[in-house]
């Protein structure tokens, strides 16, 4: 979040491990260089690396850890260059690779998957968003699917209105998507989407009012 010094704690700044019965600072997010607004997003990969979204600079004095950066659980990393501007999102792929969504307009707009050594955009992102165009979740469902929700009108160069479905090569369309001015949580039960957020209608629905099931 956008707190410091968690339970009193020095260093436990905007990221802090709760062991049970204390907070403990993760390594030393505030200090040289860093410039550090607030952690907006979390996700642990398959390995234990814990992966931080949010809006900063130089994380841990690392040159280039921009709004996203990896803790191995000693040490943080940035990835690549990072991003731009503010990580909204996180999401881990079957296969392994690391799903960013956010503000951002580069190396990418909005959407981006590091795979370890580099950041890759998934095909052209996001654009016509009615405020500040932005991914503000993102679900990779147990099946592999990769569904993104947040302010945009198209994906890809498709019209998709505020949520989409990735499917490794394109954005598709849920629909007719939900009406403005954004998705924003997505949950997977039993095969099924749920998007919440700011919307009135879904689809053809027009009682949405803020949440909706997409069956497929």
């Amino acid at each position: 979040g956008a707190f410091t010094n968690a339970g009193g704690i020095a260093a436990a700044d905007y990221l802090t491990n709760w062991d049970g019965s204390k907070y403990n600072a993760v390594g030393t997010p505030l200090t040289g260089a860093a410039a550090i607004t607030t952690v907006q997003a979390l996700a642990f990969d398959r390995l234990g690396n814990l992966y931080i979204g949010g809006t900063f600079s130089n994380w841990a004095d690392i040159a280039a850890a921009d709004n996203v950066v990896m803790w191995s659980g000693s040490t943080y990393s940035a990835l690549s260059t990072g991003v731009n501007d503010t990580v909204l999102a996180l999401a881990v792929m079957l296969n392994g690779n690391i799903v960013i969504g956010g503000e951002f307009t580069s190396p990418a707009n909005g959407i981006v998957s590091w795979d370890g050594s580099s950041l890759t955009a998934l095909g052209t992102g996001v654009a016509g968003g009615v405020g500040d165009t932005a991914v503000y979740s993102l679900l990779a469902t147990p099946t592999g699917e990769l569904y993104l929700g947040g302010d945009f009108g198209s994906a890809g160069g498709t019209v998709v209105n505020n949520i989409a479905l990735w499917n490794g090569t394109s954005y598709v369309n849920l629909g007719d998507g939900v009406d403005s001015p954004a998705v924003r949580a997505l949950a997977y039960v039993a095969g099924h989407v749920i998007a919440s957020g700011d919307f009135d209608q879904a689809g053809d629905i027009s009682i949405a009012d803020g949440m909706a099931r997409w069956n497929g």
